[in-house]
Order: structure tokens, then C-alpha cells, then sequence
């Protein structure tokens, strides 16, 4: 919605066609919540929770949250380090999904746990095979069985 003359109290930003923009202007700003070169963000913006999905993640980080993202960066080169960097990635996950609830992040924690055998699982055994187990099964019984007509 567009005038073709500017309007006190109303955004006046101008329009494609050439006009003026008649919208309110959002609260403590000039300009409607389209033209507001400023808009809250953040932990400023109305509708932020915990930051965990915003672009603006990093500003909430800490000082040596941002120490740790940047010693990071470089791990790569070596096998050890690229190996404490998916731990720290682990992690973050972690405390993602304890700082959100969201079930996300608890999935790629697990998927990288999983992926890298971060957290290997003791419920698994090795088991050795000699090839001379006695099931005890009698196959002269059981090709009976198998055979038989069933019953009616």
C-alpha cells in the first residue's frame, strides 16, 4: 500500500511504483517493519529463545567459546586434532540439545558418537567360532517335521 504524497506519522519509505510506504512505524524507529534498516536482533528480537538456530549464535558465545571455535578452525591438518575437534562437535550438540530440548541436536550428537565411535558400546562381544557347535537338533526330527501334512 503506497501514497502518492508523504504522510505524517507513517513510514513514507519509498515505493517500487514511486509512491510512499503508508504503513505505522514499528515502536521507537521512523520506518514500518519492512523498511527499518534496524530491526532487533538476537537476544533483542521478540520471538528469541536460546539462539541455538539464529545466525546471531556467535554473539551470544562466550570469550572462550569463541577461543575454542577458532582453535577449531585449524584442527584439520592433523589426525588428532581433527579427532578432539568431532568430540568438541559432539559436544556442542550436547549441551545444544540440553540447552534447547530439541531432539535435533540430540540426533547428530548420536550420529557422530555412532559415526566416529566416540562412545563405544561395552554391550557388544566378540565371539569366538570353532565351526564345532552342537546345536542340539535332531534333523532326522526335523526333516519330519518339515514334511509332514498338516493337520486339518
Amino acid at each position: 500500500m503506497s501514497n502518492n504524497e508523504p504522510t505524517d506519522g507513517r513510514c513514507n519509505a519509498q515505493t517500487r511504483d514511486g509512491g510512499y510506504c503508508a504503513n505505522h512505524p514499528v515502536e521507537g524507529a521512523e520506518r514500518c517493519r519492512m523498511h527499518n534498516p534496524n530491526p532487533k536482533k538476537g537476544k533483542e528480537h521478540p520471538n528469541y529463545k536460546h539462539g541455538a538456530f539464529s545466525k546471531y549464535l556467535r554473539s551470544d558465545l562466550t570469550d572462550d567459546e569463541l577461543e575454542a571455535i577458532d582453535d577449531m578452525v585449524g584442527a584439520f591438518d592433523d589426525p588428532q586434532e581433527a579427532m578432539h575437534l568431532i568430540r568438541e562437535q559432539a559436544a556442542e550438540a550436547w549441551l545444544k540439545y540440553k540447552r534447547s530440548g530439541d531432539h535435533r541436536f540430540l540426533r547428530e550428537y548420536r550420529q557422530l558418537a555412532d559415526t566416529f565411535n566416540l562412545a563405544p558400546n561395552e554391550d557388544v562381544q566378540e565371539i569366538e567360532h570353532t565351526g564345532d557347535v552342537d546345536v542340539g537338533v535332531d534333523k532326522e526330527a526335523l526333516g519330519e517335521m518339515l514334511n509332514a501334512e498338516p493337520d486339518t
